[in-house]
Parts: C-alpha cells; structure tokens; sequence
C-alpha cells in the first residue's frame, strides 16, 4: 500500500517520479509538502504542467541534512536522496532533455511518513 511505501523515503521519490511519469499529477502532488505542492502548481515549467517522461536510473545513498542547509522550517527531520533520472520533454525549457543528476529533499511528518519539501539539482 502506499501507506507502507509513505514510510520508506526512497519508495515516495520512486511513486512521486512515476507519477510524473504517467502523468498524474494529484498523486505527485499528494506526495508534497503543501508548501511545494503550492509551489509545483505556480511553477511555469513544472513537470507536472507538461507530458515528461522521467526514468529513475539510479538512486544514491540517502544522507540526512539539516532543516537549515534545505533552507526549511527548523524542527523536522530532513533527507536528502540523491537520484539521476532520464529526462524526455515535449517542450524543455529550464532542463534539457537527457540524463539528469537531480535530487529530492525529504520531510519527516509526525505520523512517520515522508513527503517531498524540494527538489533540484546535487
């Protein structure tokens, strides 16, 4: 279930690519902070405004970070996980297409579960 998955921080990057992937951006955005979600929705070249097809080539070692170097909120527990995707875009603007180093920043919540506060290259 996606419960379960919600816990594993890597699972939620993998269900948040895959959303992009097939084009589902309510799930995408279900795995977001609302902050970011907010942010995904008002971001002109968003990859969920478009058709992208994004591979998730390789997962790197998961390291934690804190709130302060995420440029989030004090108080939580912060990851980061690293990944390179294989990025196919109908109309690229900010990011070619091709492979990508990129990366996801990670909230713990207080249930346990982790959702997406950022992302961006490193």
């Amino acid at each position: 279930s996606s419960d379960a998955a919600s816990n594993d921080p890597v699972a939620v990057v993998r269900m948040f690519v895959d959303a992009i992937d097939t084009n589902d951006p309510e799930l995408a955005k279900s795995l977001c902070t609302p902050a970011f979600a907010r942010q995904q929705d008002t971001t002109a070249d968003s990859w969920l405004h478009q058709s992208v097809r994004l591979k998730l080539t390789n997962v790197g070692a998961v390291r934690r970070i804190t709130a302060k170097e995420a440029g989030l909120p004090e108080g939580g527990v912060v990851i980061r996980v690293p990944v390179e995707l294989d990025v196919t875009q109908e109309r690229p603007q900010s990011i070619s297409n091709g492979p990508l180093t990129w990366g996801y920043t990670l909230v713990r919540q207080s249930n346990g579960s982790w959702l997406i506060a950022d992302n961006g290259v490193g």
